[in-house]
């Protein structure tokens, strides 16, 4: 999991890390609190149901219906739809805004020691502070792909078909037209008419909760993590379009790390709910899409002014220096007189 903030691509390239590899999966990572064993992510989980919901996991997403950047940083494809005011989801009576999706391959979580051939993970940040909530949604297919990609590269990229058997309406953003390669971008095609509909990826499910990590260097230890029970299904061919460039991407590695001890923590179920957010408007950005995003308008509205003031204030103390320095200087040549012939 990786946390980027910021529009553009070269400002998500920049936040994030680069020396890190997948060859080991994170096995050999000692950056940050990596080589940690206390609260570090991911873990393996029951392979079946164990107990009841004790709590529900409220959440809201707005229709995403303008194109946003899909990123490949080299770890991953990321989807950037932070600052938007697209929604998010409310734990212990405080807001996380959604910062963007990640997608893995294999997946990090495993239940019963099994992997699944995909998992998303929807990062959200809380409003008030660093901590992180992830929610990370396992996708299953009828033939999943074998594990690597013996060639290292990538077969001519044909668009999945929507009539193909478990084909997913929300996992296709990311294939709607060939994944960016390394360390560039692509607009995702999205509009009024084909939304993406995130609450799909989360509606009737049971979670499993626990403090955990990032699962990619520094691996702060700052998230708390809901991992939906029961997979949902996407299409062959989708499947394999996400898994055959995150293996070209990785060396042949794939990009989920080993799974981490679970070290006496507890591991909650939740039930997941779709309602409204908290009313209090300083803790909530208010999921009215990009459009009326005006939290954000008023701070870049702040900035500029603080800017311009700042700019104002360097003008006139140069225009006062020079204005000394000019009167020095004739002072001077008036004391020495003119030049001799």
């Amino acid at each position: 999991t990786l946390l980027f903030e910021g529009a553009s691509a070269s400002r998500l390239r920049a936040a994030s890390t680069t020396s890190y590899v997948y060859t080991h999966h994170g096995q050999d990572w000692n950056s940050g609190v990596c080589g940690s064993r206390s609260r570090q992510s991911p873990i393996d989980l029951p392979g079946s149901l164990q107990g009841t919901p004790d709590g529900t996991l409220s959440y809201m997403y707005e229709p995403v219906t303008s194109p946003f950047d899909i990123v490949n940083t080299g770890h991953t494809y990321s989807a950037d739809l932070g600052g938007y005011g697209y929604g998010g989801v409310t734990y212990e009576d405080a807001w996380y805004n959604l910062m963007n999706i990640n997608v893995h391959v294999e997946s990090e979580h495993t239940w019963g020691g099994q992997h699944t051939p995909l998992e998303l993970h929807l990062v959200h940040k809380r409003y008030d502070s660093e901590a992180l909530l992830v929610v990370a949604v396992p996708f299953k297919c009828l033939t999943p792909p074998a594990q690597g990609n013996s060639t290292g590269a990538t077969s001519a990229f044909t668009v999945p078909p929507p009539g193909d058997a478990g084909f997913n309406q929300a996992l296709q953003v990311f294939l709607k037209a060939a994944p960016p390669a390394a360390d560039t971008q692509i607009k995702a095609a999205v509009a009024e008419g084909d939304a993406l509909d995130l609450n799909t990826l989360l509606a009737d499910g049971l979670f499993y909760e626990y403090a955990g990590s990032m699962t990619a260097p520094p691996c702060a230890e700052i998230v708390t993590w809901f991992v939906r029970q029961e997979p949902l299904t996407a299409s062959d061919a989708q499947v394999k379009g996400l898994h055959d460039g995150i293996y070209a991407m990785t060396a042949n590695a794939g990009n989920f790390r080993s799974v981490m001890p679970m070290n006496g923590r507890s591991l909650g179920i939740r039930k997941a709910v779709k309602e409204d957010p908290p009313p209090n408007e300083h803790e909530v950005e208010a999921p009215m899409g990009q459009a009326t995003n005006a939290a954000a308008t008023v701070n870049m509205a702040k900035e500029a002014f603080d800017m311009a003031k700042a700019t104002s204030s360097y003008v006139s103390s140069l225009d006062h220096r020079l204005r000394t320095a000019a009167e020095a200087q004739a002072k001077y040549w008036v004391e020495a007189g003119p030049l001799p012939k």
